[in-house]
């Protein structure tokens, strides 16, 4: 796992390492959608760390939602996320979102409709869907670095 080039030396997904069929790309994957995903990270990767589920207090330590809910979590935050996303549920944005207003902190939430994870991999500026996509995420955080920290709250 030295380069990221494919067998054939070319890439004709235009999404860099992540492929069906690419080990690497499986391996992460399969992280996430066979629930493994936490039990590395918070864990390690021995097979009893594998088998164990992590305890309620570090998942809620790597977690945006329980910080916000705890108000810990003041980050101006706008998510992108495609609707089909087959790794996290589009759901998940919109409750994390509508949390965001609830705890007064700045925060928007661009649906990309018809989009998987990992969506923007390949858009460039300017190109057909770079605005929907990309865009909006960079007009917000232009817009929160206009504004100035004053008329947010602090950190």
């Amino acid at each position: 796992i030295t380069s990221y080039d494919s067998a054939t030396g070319t890439d004709s997904t235009n999404l860099g390492w992540v492929r069906p069929g690419d080990p690497r790309s499986e391996l992460v994957l399969s992280l996430f959608k066979e629930a493994h995903g936490l039990r590395v990270m918070l864990n390690g990767l021995s097979s009893n760390a594998l088998a164990t589920t992590p305890p309620l207090a570090k998942v809620q330590a790597i977690s945006p939602m329980a910080q916000l809910k705890a108000g810990r979590y003041r980050v101006p935050t706008f998510v992108i996320h495609g609707d089909r996303d087959e790794i996290t549920p589009f759901q998940d944005s919109e409750a994390f979102v509508e949390e965001l207003k609830r705890k007064g902190v700045p925060g928007g939430l661009g649906r990309v409709k018809g989009k998987k994870h990992i969506h923007d991999l390949a858009l460039k500026p300017g190109a057909e869907g770079w605005h929907e996509g990309v865009g909006v995420g960079y007009s917000f955080v232009f817009e929160i670095a206009a504004k100035g920290k004053e008329e947010w709250r602090e950190f």
